[in-house]
């Protein structure tokens, strides 16, 4: 939907001055995991004199997206640099009013009612349809976020989500990298918790937290040690969980 997925960027657009990519070109490679390299040269502020190369990793056998992002400065002047990357997402194929976007900041686990930007208290976000129970979500690099801004949809718009990351005063000769996983999961209803491997969906009610598990990739022999903090301060120890999960299953 709208723009669609891995949109990418540097610094604050200018409407009068705008970037320019130059000798764009993709390649792929077939195998076990299928990659696809897309390339460019940076013209314009904030963007001359790099040269970007994102590679996309698709495992058959798994539900998510490996994206790798290597920026270098190719040129002979140091850049002040602010990467960013976006994705443009209709969880279950279309907008719906049910649809949830849903991302954890310092004001705690949100539902963003308005385009604003958050600082980043995790560095997951997920959108999820909860009719049709379609979750598409992105998984960043912790340590290198910043903040996201979060657009809800509006309309047949999509849900947007613009991780920015931390501004970078980037030297001749240099390269700055990042990881970043997109993927989708079916079976839950909303999210707490994201990796790229796992998902988790907590419901809660009187005496009951109940835990569903969704997963990108097949994970054999999982433990799990738990603890419940109590209001009063109070802490359940549980006993310790073992499952095995599949993208073609919910725990």
């Amino acid at each position: 939907g709208g723009d669609g997925c891995f949109q990418e960027g540097f610094g604050v657009p200018n409407d009068y001055v705008p970037n320019r990519r130059l000798n764009e070109y993709a390649e792929t490679t077939s195998g076990t995991t299928p990659t696809l390299v897309y390339r460019y040269e940076g013209d314009g502020p904030n963007i001359r004199g790099l040269r970007i190369a994102r590679t996309l990793m698709f495992n058959p056998e798994e539900t998510v997206i490996r994206v790798d992002w290597l920026v270098e400065n190719a040129g002979d002047e140091a850049q002040w640099v602010t990467p960013w990357l976006r994705h443009d997402i209709q969880p279950g194929g279309k907008v719906g009013k049910e649809d949830l976007l849903e991302a954890p900041t310092t004001e705690g686990l949100i539902v963003p009612q308005e385009p604003r930007f958050y600082p980043a208290a995790r560095n997951w976000v997920a959108a999820t349809d909860p009719v049709s129970k379609d979750t598409i979500f992105a998984v960043f690099d912790a340590e290198q976020l910043h903040s996201f801004q979060l657009v809800p949809s509006s309309g047949d718009a999509p849900f947007s989500v613009q991780a920015w990351y931390v501004p970078r005063y980037q030297a001749p000769k240099t390269s700055w990298r990042t990881t970043t996983f997109l993927g989708m999961v079916r079976g839950l209803s909303h999210v707490n918790f994201a990796s790229e491997e796992l998902l988790v969906q907590l419901d809660y009610q009187a005496n009951l937290i109940t835990a569903i598990f969704a997963s990108a990739k097949t994970l054999n022999d999982v433990q799990i040690k738990a603890r419940i903090l109590g209001p009063n301060q109070r802490v359940w120890k549980l006993p310790l969980k073992k499952f095995s999960i599949s993208p073609f299953q919910i725990v």
